[in-house]
């Protein structure tokens, strides 16, 4: 998916961690190991942040 999207390695690990184990926490853990920048982790934090703000509104 991450190729699909053109995302960086990194950057597509990291929005993997964050929607399969606990969001930004771990996005934040992870991001240490993968040498990712500030750029990387901030973006993936913030699309972490913006999917689980859409996954809580009901659905009609």
């Amino acid at each position: 998916m991450g190729k699909r999207l053109s995302l960086t390695s990194r950057l597509a690990s990291l929005i993997g961690v964050g929607i399969a184990v606990c969001g930004t926490l771990a996005i934040a853990a992870v991001a240490f190991l993968v040498q990712a920048d500030d750029d990387e982790t901030t973006l993936s934090v913030a699309i972490i942040a913006i999917l689980g703000t859409l996954e809580t509104q009901p659905i009609p």
